[in-house]
């Protein structure tokens, strides 16, 4: 299996429909994208959720594979949000610590 690699970026969109990622990297002159799949993880504030809460403009740490035949796929999407955000970590009822999309 391809190796796990960790990079910080910035989230540029996020398309739910297709289950992609357009993310900005300090050293890529370009954005990149990355698809999610099923099996992906989103973390926001400690706190599994799902891939609708993360947000154009997030500061987000990736986990991500880049196999040899095929699109890179994150595994893993780990983001902050500020305390007075609406969407703060109080926001979450504590079932949905198992939720992946």
């Amino acid at each position: 299996p391809p190796l796990v690699r960790q990079l910080n970026c910035e989230v540029r969109t996020v398309d739910q429909d297709s289950k992609a990622l357009t993310l900005r990297f300090v050293n890529e002159a370009k954005p990149l994208e990355f698809v999610w799949r099923s099996d992906t993880w989103f973390v926001r504030n400690s706190l599994f959720t799902d891939s609708t809460a993360l947000t154009q403009g997030a500061t987000a740490r990736i986990h991500y594979r880049w196999p040899l035949f095929g699109k890179r796929f994150v595994t893993r999407v780990v983001w902050r949000t500020s305390p007075s955000s609406p969407l703060s970590r109080s926001d979450h009822p504590p079932n949905k610590q198992t939720t992946r999309n």
